[in-house]
């Protein structure tokens, strides 16, 4: 049945994670302003034409200055992935909550 098939389509309007939004509203405000130049040359100077590139400029700075909880949460499972790997349990005990129990007593207190 193919009228049963649904499309899951994630678009993420999440600017904080994917810059992409704002490129593409740099995108067009770059081609809007052109058009609009062209039609009222006198009301649009060069510098309007800067519009757009700012945009999708400061739509890279957010994403690379904002940490988002995702990427914090990625960050910490390659390093505990790692350090698993490693067998490196310091490193991985840093990362775990400190009133962790799993229902056992501790036998070293």
């Amino acid at each position: 049945m193919a009228g049963n098939v649904m499309l899951n389509l994630n678009l993420s309007l999440n600017i904080f994670e994917h810059p992409w939004a704002l490129v593409a509203v740099g995108a067009w405000l770059i081609l809007a302003v052109w058009i609009a130049s062209r039609y009222w040359p006198l009301k649009f100077t060069r510098k309007h034409l800067l519009i757009g590139p700012i945009v999708i400029a400061l739509a890279f700075a957010v994403d690379y200055l904002v940490v988002t909880d995702r990427e914090k949460i990625e960050t910490i499972m390659d390093i505990v992935v790692e350090a698993t790997q490693e067998e490196r349990a310091e490193d991985i005990v840093q990362y775990i909550s400190g009133d962790y129990c799993d229902g056992e007593k501790d036998e070293l207190t």
